[in-house]
């Protein structure tokens, strides 16, 4: 077997390998509260004028907003908590009573392994609550536009859930292979 034959084939063993722990570990799966029937429908071209891995990233959170809308979370208001690749990937504004800003951290990956920094493995709420706190200047804004939130939205609730999409390569482009929804708590 030739070395590029061999590469190939520990790729589809791993990405095999990391499915069937995806399906061992349960904990923290919501994705029964969600309808996933859109979202997995989802396809599109690969844009080959972006680094390939921000490509994957982008339509990860292109199926989490279509996941999102399909299941009436709210208005999106990502660009509030956005600078540049910085930030919370999305977040939809809900009316209620009572109102729900729900934060999403979208994670995708074309093997299966979703992996989290430190900071968001501390779980959403203190992961948004670091950036609203936060003196970097990327996230300035994030106080003020928290505060304004809430100021016209009395009661304002926070939900914090983790969407993974694992990535399949199609005639198309990208498609869905699994979608999970989790709850963002501290991950061990």
């Amino acid at each position: 077997m030739k070395k590029e034959e061999n590469d190939k084939e520990i790729k589809r063993l791993t990405r095999e390998r990391n499915k069937l722990a995806n399906k061992l570990d349960t904990r923290d799966i919501i994705s029964d509260r969600y309808d996933l029937e859109v979202p997995k429908e989802y396809e599109r071209k690969i844009d080959n004028s972006k680094c390939f891995s921000h490509d994957k990233g982008d339509f990860g959170e292109e199926v989490t907003k279509i996941l999102a809308r399909q299941n009436n979370l709210g208005k999106d208001v990502s660009d509030l908590f956005q600078v540049g690749r910085n930030g919370i990937d999305v977040a939809f504004l809900s009316e209620g009573p009572p109102p729900k800003l729900t934060i999403i951290e979208s994670k995708a990956s074309d093997s299966a392994s979703f992996s989290y920094s430190d900071k968001q493995k501390k779980g959403g709420d203190k992961y948004f609550q670091d950036m609203v706190k936060s003196n970097d200047s990327r996230y300035a804004s994030f106080r003020d536009n928290l505060a304004e939130l809430k100021e016209e939205n009395p009661g304002l609730k926070f939900e914090f859930i983790r969407v993974e999409t694992d990535i399949k390569i199609t005639d198309i482009g990208f498609g869905v292979d699994e979608l999970q929804v989790k709850n963002w708590k501290k991950i061990d």
